[in-house]
């Protein structure tokens, strides 16, 4: 919609706050929530640039952003009732942290606090307004009639009859040229301060909305989720949590482990499986053109011990009837083939038809199973981890042992395996130490909250930092053969 700057509303075509107001009246509650946190977030700079000075910066930094991740992730996921209640919580403040900053940060935070609100009990048009005029003065627009807020405002109301709340924010946060270089120049001043870690997230979250490329949105909910008591011990404990809740979700590749309390264990998720005949045709495809790749002697440089190799006999060996590991398993090869042959490899017939056999697997299984799709996605995202040291080894070998109580018959199996290919190899599969990764992040997780006096949840956790280190290269979207 944005697109075309001739249909973009200039700062010449004003519109009253009531004006504004009569169009919301008409409109669905979802879509009025939308507008909304887009208004809000255009005020936001004014408390993500609080002072670090100020006595209460970091409790109302904090607060700000709580209040508008939980009313965004709100609008993706409105009929989510854990999001309604960490929206209430999220609306509620101590008064002092106000006290000590200027009038428009203090109008944009009541905005942001207003929204929470809102997102909690949506049926309550009249927050909307809060919202709306406060974000208005948050941006030190006087008059009524003059905030470009408004403009905006009405714009989407136009063109978001037709669009999921997540189309609506893959469009700029700004659509008049003026207002968004104004608001760039505001946004420069934030990624030039020299932000503590714990604001980083909060950084490029910020961004993704400003450019119309907001993060994953089940991203966004699990951070928008965490509990009530950890937003109280400040952003530095937040930090932690998301760095966490990042690794997870960045590692979520394969079948995931879910909490089963009846069992008091781990056990693998339910919804990961297809039908057998269509698992057990791809595993038969890829078989055959793997041994024709294999059949040529050493002509073609492809081993038994080569990463294609090892990568996907660990997933026809150990895929254990689970989409999700059969397809990012072929997927990991794919990829890696797809770079090697022609540099590495020589472009030989059989090696190219094993990529081909591989992709189409994948997709033949992704367009059955949407999470193996997704997963997919992300494994072509992760950059190859950082090598594995001695260190590392050490402790991942004490991994099996000591969790071994933790997780069912069936979880304990892969988990054993896949220690045993990470410490075997010098360069294991991708995807085998993403899934381990997200395994071992995952326990601790729980352990953090259900075990903090259990001395394996502290040697967890630093585990965890470990693999933080393995992920952190940079992004490696351009692995993907599409």
């Amino acid at each position: 919609p944005y697109g075309d700057t001739s249909g973009v509303p200039s700062l010449s075509e004003k519109i009253s706050k009531y004006e504004l107001r009569a169009l919301l009246a008409d409109q669905a509650p979802n879509a009025v929530l939308v507008v909304s946190v887009r208004s809000a977030f255009r005020s936001a700079p004014k408390c993500l640039l609080i002072a670090r000075t100020n006595p209460n910066g970091n409790l109302l930094f904090l607060a700000s952003v709580r209040a508008l991740i939980v009313s965004v992730a709100s609008t993706a996921f409105p009929s989510d009732l854990n999001l309604r209640s960490a929206a209430r919580s999220a609306s509620i403040y101590p008064l002092s942290i106000t006290i000590s900053v200027s009038a428009p940060t203090r109008s944009s935070f009541s905005a942001c606090i207003s929204l929470a609100e809102f997102a909690a009990y949506p049926d309550k048009s009249g927050l909307a307004h809060a919202v709306l005029d406060s974000a208005a003065s948050g941006f030190s627009i006087e008059s009524e009639y003059e905030s470009p807020l408004y403009t905006e405002a009405k714009y989407e109301l136009e063109n978001i009859e037709d669009q999921s709340p997540c189309n609506v924010f893959s469009i700029p946060l700004w659509s008049d040229n003026h207002q968004k270089a104004a608001s760039g120049l505001i946004f420069t001043e934030i990624n030039e301060l020299n932000l503590a870690d714990e604001r980083s997230f909060w950084r490029d979250w910020y961004q993704g909305f400003f450019d119309g490329k907001p993060l994953d949105w089940e991203l966004q909910r699990r951070v928008a989720l965490i509990p009530d008591d950890d937003w109280e011990k400040g952003p530095a404990h937040i930090a932690e949590i998301i760095e966490k809740i990042r690794l997870e979700f960045r590692t979520n590749v394969s079948t995931r482990l879910e909490r089963d309390e009846k069992q008091s264990k781990f056990v693998l998720e339910a919804a990961d499986t297809l039908a057998d005949d269509i698992l057990a045709f791809s595993c038969d495809r890829i078989g055959s053109a793997l041994q024709n790749a294999l059949a040529s002697s050493g002509e073609n440089g492809l081993r038994e011990d080569s990463y294609e190799t090892i990568t996907i006999r660990r997933a026809l060996d150990h895929h254990f009837g689970r989409a999700s590991m059969l397809a990012t398993g072929f997927f990991d090869a794919c990829l890696s083939l797809q770079k090697t042959i022609g540099d590495r490899y020589p472009d030989d017939a059989a090696l190219i038809n094993l990529q081909n056999a591989l992709y189409a697997v994948v997709e033949e299984i992704n367009e059955q199973h949407k999470e193996a799709r997704a997963r997919c996605a992300r494994l072509a995202t992760l950059a190859r981890p950082e090598p594995i040291t001695r260190d590392d080894r050490e402790e991942i070998a004490l991994v099996p042992v000591e969790l071994a109580g933790e997780l069912d018959s069936e979880a304990i199996v892969i988990l054993k395996s896949d220690v045993g290919t990470i410490l075997a190899q010098d360069n294991p599969p991708k995807s085998v130490r993403a899934r381990f990764t997200n395994w071992v992040t995952t326990i601790s997780q729980w352990m953090d909250k259900a075990m903090k006096g259990d001395k394996r949840a502290r040697w967890l956790a630093g585990l965890v930092s470990r693999l933080v280190r393995w992920w952190s290269g940079g992004d490696g979207s351009g692995d993907d053969p599409e």
